[in-house]
């Protein structure tokens, strides 16, 4: 779609299907330049307690973070990441990810993904920098980042 779309004399792109915690053992290190993924967002029913929720997002967060592991092991210097976390909402109340300063203990910072001329009123970031999107009826959110990896 790539070159055919915008004229690319050369796309070189690989596609994997394996778990993200052993990423390092098919990709080798400081190979990659880009990582875009929508991953696992937790279960596709509808959580019913808060309870459940806390459990979801604690059972997510630990894969995401073994996932940041192992992309800083297969990502260049100055790398991008684009990912995608849940929210999960449950009766009005949000569950996010807790888990951007575990990110940062492994070298990632997060970026702001709009340019500076992008209207305001048409995109918000929130205060982690993110992007939400979601549809009125969605149970889980989509919380979108951009990270990018020290030198």
């Amino acid at each position: 779609w790539l070159k055919d779309n915008y004229k690319l004399s050369k796309v070189d792109w690989q596609l994997f299907n394996l778990d993200v915690r052993k990423l390092s053992q098919k990709i080798a290190s400081r190979s990659i330049s880009a990582i875009v993924t929508e991953p696992y967002l937790g279960p596709t029913k509808i959580l019913k307690s808060e309870e459940e929720a806390r459990k979801v997002i604690a059972e997510l967060s630990e894969l995401y973070f073994k996932s940041f592991g192992e992309f800083k092991k297969v990502l260049k210097p100055q790398a991008k990441i684009v990912i995608i976390l849940p929210i999960l909402k449950i009766k009005n109340k949000f569950f996010q990810l807790p888990i951007l300063d575990e990110i940062k203990k492994y070298g990632f910072k997060t970026e702001s993904f709009l340019p500076s001329f992008w209207p305001p009123d048409l995109v918000q970031t929130t205060v982690r920098g993110s992007i939400i999107y979601s549809r009125p009826d969605q149970y889980v959110l989509r919380e979108i980042f951009v990270f990018s990896s020290k030198a």
